[in-house]
């Protein structure tokens, strides 16, 4: 049937660009079997819509058949549509993959396991996620009303500030381990992994902060710490006993009026003498050597 023909003429014209041709011309059949095309830039118009970056053109128009000046409009419409399309589907396209990376953006950022937080450049939170508030023990509302500075401990605002100051000025990425002050006056150490957020232009706009909890880590290393603290007083208690122990060996052994002398054995299995006093010198008038 004509739409047999026409269905099959159109989708051969839809393979052209996926196939790697160059261009895509259309010409003017009637009436004949493997071909019918009344009305090339009609159909022009239609692949203008459906590819991008295949030239299109006319290879036959009969102008006896036409107004010369109408088809010239016609193929300049054509054009003018095929842009205008390419246009916004561009568009289309590209407003459609912000959204799907907001979409990640948006699952990562509201997933659990990190705090996250983004900031302006004077550090006022502008954006956090369920997981920071949980961390610092605040409220979503009262979060965006303080600026980060005002949760960091005064011990940590020294290390803090400048880094932050930095990433806001060039983007300068940085990792920082500090304290957050819960309402309560309790703190809560953290891992923050702090990066810039740039606009198109490649502009410093805003600030992103990923907050680990590592609290029991800290009270796990202060623990460990405290441990051998202890150990190492304990192993110095036992070095200074032992060592006045030998000392009063030594002062006994050396100054006592009896005749004392200390024997080992051999690894064959004799003894000799290792050691005598002055006083068993003295007896035997013998030296050890």
């Amino acid at each position: 049937s004509d739409a047999d023909v026409f269905a099959e003429h159109m989708a051969l014209g839809d393979l052209a660009e996926p196939l790697g041709f160059d261009s895509l011309f259309a010409l003017e059949h009637h009436f004949t079997g493997y071909a019918m095309s009344p009305a090339p830039t009609q159909l022009l118009a239609y692949y203008a819509g459906r590819t991008k970056r295949i030239t299109l053109g006319t290879a036959v128009i009969v102008l006896p058949w036409h107004d010369p000046v109408r088809v010239a409009e016609e193929i300049a419409l054509a054009t003018d549509v095929a842009e205008r399309t390419w246009a916004s589907v561009e568009r289309a396209r590209a407003e459609a993959s912000l959204r799907r990376r907001e979409s990640r953006l948006r699952a990562v950022f509201d997933q659990a396991a990190a705090g996250f937080a983004r900031t302006d450049l004077t550090g006022k939170f502008m954006e956090v996620n369920d997981r920071f508030c949980e961390i610092v023990g605040r409220k979503r509302e009262d979060l965006l009303e303080s600026r980060m500075h005002d949760l960091t401990h005064p011990d940590d605002l020294t290390a803090n500030v400048p880094l932050f100051e930095l990433a806001s000025s060039d983007g300068h990425s940085f990792d920082i381990e500090k304290r957050y002050v819960r309402p309560d006056g309790g703190t809560v150490w953290v891992r923050n992994s702090v990066s810039a957020i740039r606009s198109t232009k490649g502009v410093v706009e805003g600030i992103l902060a990923v907050s680990i909890d590592v609290t029991a880590r800290k009270k796990a290393e202060r623990e460990l710490q405290r441990l051998n603290e202890t150990l190492e007083h304990r192993v110095a208690e036992a070095v200074a006993a032992q060592r006045d122990a030998d000392a009063l060996y030594r002062a006994y052994f050396s100054t006592s009026p009896e005749a004392l002398f200390v024997i080992g054995v051999e690894p064959d299995g004799s003894f000799v003498v290792e050691e005598i006093n002055s006083a068993h010198e003295a007896g035997v008038g013998l030296k050890l050597e």
